[in-house]
């Protein structure tokens, strides 16, 4: 298994969907927005759900799964995530991954997705859910989960006010959510650098029997992709269907993700991304005691300030 190279400095920005910023520009202008997410600093659901995690999870740490907290680790210095996040281990049968928290940031995985998946894959699933994390998605995907209980819980306190914010907003927001997993599939292609590891991990996710792992054709994958794309854009009403279909999802269907983060690692800017951080590799040499990586020629770190030794 080949490490990947660390990011130096990487940016969300570097990587953002175009589907996710035009989304989320068209969610925060929808009314309702702002006084939804002061009720969710009200209620106290960030605390909520650190509470949730400490007490019925398992946390991953040096000494609990050490080599699962190092490939944690590991991942997070790649995409170049310095502030603190925490790893836990959740029981369930289904294949999932997520972060959440604010002042407290985490990520869960299930006890199902680590049995199938190998470690190389696991790069890719921690790097999608500190991708949420670095592009700051976290708040908008809280505000999802939790909407229908926001919305009564507003609609009690204020005469009916949260069903008049509702419908309109809901769409908007989960058109958002969706969106944003396109975003957070390229930092996980980021963490892994890796085509195989990703086609890997989605077929998977799909469903296939864990039997057949070995034996999936991923040109008939491609294919597929193929397939869908010209039905889906072969009249109105499969247009409509298509996006109809999904409106209410968190997830857009995974046939679209896998052919978006194909086309994605096809072009230029995901190399252009691991061009620059290797000639920045290779035009840095020395570590300042904080850890960070610094220029030949700089005399002071631009991460804790200290004057670099010579």
């Amino acid at each position: 298994m080949i490490k990947p190279i660390k990011l130096i400095n990487l940016s969300a920005k570097e990587y953002s969907h175009p589907l996710d910023l035009e989304a989320r520009a068209t969610l925060e202008k929808a009314p309702g927005l702002s006084f939804l997410v002061k009720k969710v600093y009200e209620i106290g659901i960030d605390r909520m759900l650190h509470l949730e995690s400490m007490a019925n999870k398992v946390r991953v740490s040096e000494q609990q799964f050490p080599d699962l907290y190092k490939l944690f680790k590991e991942t997070c210095q790649t995409l170049d995530i310095n502030n603190h996040v925490d790893l836990y281990i959740n029981q369930s049968f289904s294949l999932n991954a997520y972060a959440a928290g604010l002042e407290y940031p985490h990520i869960t995985v299930t006890t199902e997705l680590l049995n199938h998946f190998e470690d190389d894959e696991l790069r890719f699933v921690f790097g999608h859910e500190l991708g949420h994390i670095q592009s700051e998605h976290i708040l908008y995907h809280q505000i999802g989960y939790f909407l229908p209980t926001i919305l009564k819980i507003i609609g009690t306190a204020t005469l009916g006010i949260g069903q008049l914010v509702g419908t309109g907003l809901e769409i908007a927001l989960y058109d958002w959510i969706r969106k944003s997993e396109f975003t957070a599939d390229r930092a996980g292609l980021l963490a892994c650098q890796n085509p195989d590891i990703f086609k890997r991990a989605f077929c998977k996710l799909t469903g296939i029997p864990q039997k057949w792992y070995d034996h999936v054709n991923m040109d008939e994958i491609h294919r597929q992709a193929d397939d869908f794309e010209k039905l889906s854009l072969s009249n109105n009403a499969n247009k409509f269907y298509s996006y109809f279909g999904q409106m209410w999802n968190t997830h857009p269907w995974m046939i679209l993700r896998y052919r978006d983060l194909y086309d994605w690692f096809e072009g230029l800017f995901y190399s252009q991304i691991l061009t620059r951080r290797e000639k920045l590799i290779d035009y840095c040499s020395r570590t300042c005691r904080c850890g960070q990586v610094i220029p030949e020629d700089s005399l002071y770190c631009i991460y804790c300030g200290r004057k670099v030794e010579a």
